[in-house]
């Protein structure tokens, strides 16, 4: 009897070690352990039985008797085993699929809560008609922004409003835009029924090919945009590169090739947000082109920070200006390379362009070559710009900057376009 009850401890003893590599400990597994126990102890009274009736009846058979005692136990023990490990698949089962529910339970909270941002952001974004006077100069970006509007909200109100400051564009401009009119132009293209037949396509082609056509060509008109200072070619080019490369411009590599060539100028000295102008230019880069070995700089015209750094490495580098996890602002970008603040006291973090513009640059990297690390900061920068947004859609949560007020149209419509590019890559914006 002694042997027995040792017997049936080592057996419960290796049954609890089991059900132990499972977190689900429940009634249901507790009787499934009792019903084990009771097979074995069933199993064993049944074999001791089996053993001493051949000793008492034949000697002889005491041996066989004694494996089929040990066959009915090993039986009962793999019986026991099966029925504990069901009992425990069955809870981990169970816990897994109320796991996955709560994930998409608060994904779609998530995503709610997200929706709620944009219509607050693009509603007001849509207040006004017309542009103030310190709109003028961005008018392009924020007809975009409406035109993100109407892709992420269906509501053709912002169709109709993109279209009709679209058209003052046109007018106002006489053919010669600025470059975030040009990829505003691309982006009331992108939603017209027929791509390349509508009025806003005819007025981009006509642009390229009369800067083509025109004394000193197309690289002459991009050397005006010098005038304004690297920084500012820069953002203008990226527009102008993307939407050359959207309609075909003959001279579209020539854009591209420019872009890189204004970049390669941008240090803390030059510009005042350098990695918002790399942000921006990364963005159309990668739209417009394979980030390869290409060198930025071999003739090393430019500024000592981009002496043999490729295309390839422009990602890293972007990568290199987030604000790390647990610091101030954690997931917005440094606005300069050093990540110090400058002389007109802005802060060396949590600008809301600064972020926008690298997150475009990131979203059109993990576009080109998906990547963990990339995706990883894509969803922290994400975070960072939902965080500065308020309930009424205020985009000073956390801004100390005043022109935030001034300037807020614009950046409503460029934080839309981020959750436009979102949406299109990969389902980042979850």
């Amino acid at each position: 009897m002694a042997n027995k009850k040792l017997l049936l401890f080592m057996l419960f003893f290796m049954l609890m070690a089991l059900i132990n590599e499972s977190s689900a400990r429940t009634a249901q597994i507790t009787n499934s352990v009792d019903e084990a126990i009771a097979i074995i102890n069933s199993a064993i009274d049944e074999a001791i039985a089996l053993v001493r009736e051949a000793i008492d009846s034949d000697p002889a058979q005491t041996g066989e008797a004694i494996n089929d005692a040990c066959s009915l136990i090993r039986n009962a023990v793999d019986k026991a085993t099966a029925l504990i490990q069901g009992a425990v698949i069955e809870e981990v089962t169970l816990i897994e699929e109320e796991i996955e529910e709560d994930i998409t339970s608060t994904e779609e909270g998530i995503h709610r809560d997200i929706q709620d941002t944009i219509e607050t952001i693009a509603s007001r974004l849509a207040e006004n008609k017309t542009f103030g006077p310190n709109e003028i100069n961005f008018a392009g970006s924020i007809v975009a922004g409406m035109v993100s509007a109407y892709e992420l909200i269906g509501d053709n109100a912002y169709r109709i409003s993109a279209e009709l400051a679209g058209e003052n564009i046109l007018s106002a401009a006489s053919g010669n835009f600025k470059g975030d009119e040009v990829f505003a132009i691309a982006r009331l293209s992108q939603i017209c029924g027929t791509q390349c037949d509508n009025l806003w396509w005819a007025a981009l082609c006509d642009f390229y090919r009369n800067v083509q056509n025109d004394d000193g060509g197309t690289e002459g008109y991009i050397s005006q945009l010098a005038s304004a200072g690297p920084s500012t070619a820069v953002f203008n080019l990226a527009y102008y590169v993307i939407t050359a490369y959207y309609v075909g411009a003959e001279d579209k590599e020539i854009w591209r090739r420019e872009l890189i060539n204004y970049l390669i100028q941008i240090d803390d000295d030059i510009s005042d947000s350098p990695v918002m102008v790399l942000g921006i230019a990364t963005w159309a880069l990668t739209l417009t082109g394979e980030l390869d070995d290409t060198l930025l700089d071999p003739d090393r015209t430019g500024s000592p920070c981009w002496h043999k750094k490729k295309l390839k490495d422009l990602p890293a580098i972007l990568l290199s200006h987030q604000v790390p996890a647990g610091a101030l602002y954690t997931g917005s970008f440094f606005r300069r390379f050093d990540h110090s603040g400058d002389i007109t006291s802005y802060l060396s973090s949590g600008d809301t362009e600064d972020t926008i513009f690298a997150i475009l640059g990131l979203i059109g990297a993990y576009q080109d070559n998906p990547d963990s690390e990339i995706e990883a900061a894509i969803i922290a920068a994400k975070q960072a710009i939902v965080e500065i947004i308020g309930p009424d859609g205020n985009l000073c949560n956390h801004q100390l900057e005043c022109q935030c007020l001034d300037n807020y149209r614009l950046l409503a419509a460029e934080i839309l376009q981020v959750f436009r590019e979102l949406c299109s890559a990969e389902n980042l914006v979850q």
